[in-house]
């Protein structure tokens, strides 16, 4: 078997970022470093464009708080959440998104317990069927929750 050897131009990459970002007007840019960007070293890429986007969003709490650990711009987990990790990920400031109205509950009495904010996302099935609510009713419960809590924003 051969030797294969990856080589990203950061250059071309920082580039690419501010095209985009200069397409997108005052709309916000999240880079998706999710897998270790996608194999390419989620910290190496995250190190290259921290100064041109504004968020980040990765695949579990793990590489989050590894993310964590080198930037303080916002990140959001996109992937389902390991339990055992949720209280340090809520206290490192990561955004959390839920699919469903249970995970929603057990954020919301976790940040009670906590007494802290955290931010979280909606995610919602456009036709995946892989994560996501489908169900407008069950939306609609959530956003109500998310609106009237105190902890989650």
């Amino acid at each position: 078997m051969k030797n294969i050897i990856k080589t990203v131009d950061t250059m071309t990459l920082k580039n690419n970022i501010l095209t985009i970002k200069g397409d997108l007007g005052t709309t916000k840019l999240c880079a998706v470093v999710k897998s270790n960007a996608y194999g390419h070293g989620m910290v190496a890429v995250a190190r290259t464009i921290e100064n041109y986007v504004d968020y980040f969003a990765v695949i579990d709490n793990k590489e989050a708080l590894n993310l964590r650990k080198i930037t303080p711009k916002p990140i959001i987990v996109l992937g389902a959440f390991c339990p055992t990790l949720l209280s340090i990920t809520i206290k490192r400031n990561i955004g959390i998104s839920v699919d469903n109205f249970n995970q929603l509950k057990y954020i919301e009495r976790l940040t009670k317990k906590l007494g802290i904010r955290v931010t979280v996302h909606i995610q919602l099935n456009t036709g995946l069927n892989r994560l996501g609510t489908s169900n407008s009713a069950e939306f609609e419960r959530m956003m109500s929750l998310i609106d009237n809590s105190r902890t989650l924003q």
